[in-house]
């Protein structure tokens, strides 16, 4: 599995992760993990936490894409490490959902708890979980033609940017269900089955595109984005005309 080098320095390391790519290695997953092909790569990463975890200071979910960055030293380690907790890290989702949100934009604020004894790993919104916020602007929306029963069916589908603007586990896709709008191919979440089915959807497209932060060697704000979408978000992006 290709993995590209967006940015690399004494300091930090940002990657473009690939769907199918769990960023640490798991007991539970056999496939390729970041950490270990950035070692294979030549590239060391920081020290700090468990081994399996160096360097990871935030983590993608292996069903998603997109950039993100990892500390080489320990006083990287730190920086980016106060940066997250604190939420002065700014990250920019794309997310095509089912439907179109009532609101072109708006700010979803609530506490996300992980569901015990459930199959997977799974979260919901509830009033004794962590605090949770989340912004989404809506750049455009398209049909898709489903084939039912009774005939043709049109549903609509919306492509939105997302800030979240803390970073709970599962967050974009529990708040963005829990206002009507799953993200396609989110099982797990509530996403329409057909319309994953219709556009070959084989998991939930939430893409991460950009970030910007301080960055610790420099003491300056820096910011990387990624020039292309992968290939299933494009495909859907050019299957459903979706224009922005």
């Amino acid at each position: 599995m290709n993995l590209e080098i967006i940015h690399d320095d004494e300091d930090i390391v940002v990657v473009n992760k690939p769907v199918g790519m769990i960023v640490y290695p798991a007991l539970d997953f056999e496939g390729e993990s970041l950490t270990e092909t950035l070692k294979d790569m030549g590239i060391k990463i920081s020290t700090s936490g468990d081994e399996e975890r160096q360097g990871v200071i935030s983590r993608l979910d292996v069903t998603t894409s997109g950039i993100m960055v990892l500390a080489k030293n320990e006083d990287s380690f730190q920086s980016l490490k106060t940066q997250f907790s604190e939420h002065t890290v700014t990250k920019t989702y794309y997310a095509i959902v089912d439907g179109k949100p009532k609101l072109p934009q708006a700010y979803i604020e609530s506490p996300i708890k992980r569901i015990s004894g459930h199959k997977y790993i799974k979260f919901e919104i509830n009033k004794e979980g962590r605090e949770a916020k989340t912004l989404y602007t809506e750049l455009c929306s398209s049909n898709v033609l489903l084939d039912t029963k009774t005939g043709p069916e049109n549903k609509i589908i919306s492509l939105l940017e997302v800030q979240p603007k803390t970073g709970r586990t599962h967050q974009i896709r529990v708040h963005l269900s829990a206002i009507g709008h799953p993200i396609i191919g989110d099982r797990i979440y509530g996403a329409n089955s057909r319309i994953s089915e219709k556009l070959s959807v084989e998991r939930p497209l939430l893409h991460s595109h950009k970030l910007s932060f301080v960055h610790p060697g420099l003491n300056e704000t820096v910011e990387y984005t990624l020039d292309e979408f992968p290939d299933d978000l494009n495909y859907v992006i050019e299957q459903t005309d979706l224009q922005f």
